[in-house]
């Protein structure tokens, strides 16, 4: 367990399913995946991603989650950050299992599964999502998340980790950049152009 200004970082478990849903949803283009059905709502898309957070085998899974636990001055602790990763060359695999549980409720959603885009590589440890309460940003914990979360990829043998940047978040593209991640060309996602950025774990 890593501790940083009372911040305790450690591995996702079951029981913060919940958490790590909605901690997840803050980085995601919501509004894109409403789109695809005019009978979902955001809710329904925290449910569906807090059901997938309380199993193993899918791209959410708790085991390829690491959370952030923020120790609050009376001593209770809550979950304020999550970061989400995997090996990419398992990316469409464990998005079957997401696929499947979205098209149980919203089979439209799922319709043209076959035309979303593969957004990992499959040479890379990919980092999906990292969310962090908005009242708890400006601390560091983003940047701990993503130390933890490369760390791991290099502990199981990934050389090169990556992630996708909206070009209209300038500010979390100069997170990365201080982190030691570098441009490696564009991936278009639901529509958004993105920037596919990479970090040599091999160093």
């Amino acid at each position: 367990m890593i501790q940083e200004n009372r911040v305790n970082l450690r591995s996702g478990k079951p029981a913060d399913a919940a958490s790590i849903a909605s901690l997840l949803l803050l980085a995601w283009p919501v509004e894109s995946f409403l789109a695809m059905d005019g009978n979902l709502t955001e809710n329904d898309l925290l449910d569906t991603v807090t059901s997938l957070a309380r199993r193993t085998g899918n791209l959410y899974g708790y085991d390829n989650v690491i959370v952030a636990e923020k120790v609050e001055e009376d001593g209770s602790v809550r979950v304020v950050g999550a970061i989400c990763g995997y090996d990419g060359a398992l990316f469409l695999e464990l998005r079957k299992t997401v696929a499947q549980e979205i098209g149980k409720r919203f089979p439209k959603v799922v319709e043209n599964l076959d035309s979303w885009p593969c957004e990992a590589s499959e040479d890379e440890f990919y980092l999906d999502s990292v969310g962090v309460l908005p009242e708890c940003r400006g601390m560091g914990i983003a940047s701990a998340l993503f130390r933890a979360m490369l760390e791991r990829a290099g502990n199981q043998g990934h050389k090169v980790a990556g992630l996708l940047v909206d070009e209209e978040k300038p500010k979390a593209e100069r997170l990365y950049l201080r982190l030691g991640f570098t441009f490696d060309g564009f991936k278009d996602f639901f529509g958004h152009k993105m920037k596919h950025l990479v970090y040599s774990l091999s160093e």
